[in-house]
């Protein structure tokens, strides 16, 4: 196979917060060794991490700002180095999305995938996206890939580690 990306398989670990979706120790160790000290990180959805300059997550007590992740990519205009995203992906109840504001996860909601894509590509090098599938915005490029095996009858996590190709899009103030 020919591939111009790393690809590593990990189990996944066992959640520890008590909060569903939060990152496992084995997740953060992870996101916690591509970043560097001074790099500006967005984190969308960002739930009960503190992972992130600015964590972005309409519920949780946690984020720096409670807020609608598609208002907030509508007015925030700053460069950042990584963007971190943890969408909603395994639905098992539709109430749990209309926290959200939206019916239907990120890779469903093609409205959001476009608004996002259209943010990455003015405002951020890299991204580090954790789902059950591995998006592949314009103008980026995988980097590595995260193959998450949570055990029993759970289903894998994928975490994409994807870099900007394009610098015509990045806007430069």
């Amino acid at each position: 196979m020919n591939k111009a990306f790393e690809i590593e398989v990990i189990g996944m670990g066992n959640n520890i917060t008590g909060y569903p979706g939060a990152f496992t120790p084995v997740v953060n160790k992870i996101i916690l060794s591509v970043l560097n000290y001074e790099s500006k990180v967005l984190h969308l959805f960002s739930g009960v991490s503190y992972i992130g300059d600015e964590r972005v997550d309409i519920e949780r007590p946690e984020a720096t700002k409670r807020e609608d992740i598609i208002k907030f990519i509508e007015n925030d205009k700053r460069k950042w180095d990584f963007v971190i995203l943890d969408p909603p992906y395994e639905i098992k109840q539709k109430s749990k999305l209309e926290e959200y504001g939206r019916a239907s996860s990120v890779a469903a909601d093609v409205i959001l995938r476009r608004k996002l894509v259209d943010y990455f590509n003015k405002y951020t090098e890299n991204i580090l996206w954790l789902d059950m599938c591995a998006p592949m915005p314009k103008n980026f490029k995988r980097v590595k890939l995260w193959f998450l095996f949570p055990g029993g009858y759970h289903t894998i996590r994928v975490l994409s580690w994807l870099k900007r190709t394009s610098q015509e899009v990045f806007e430069f103030n």
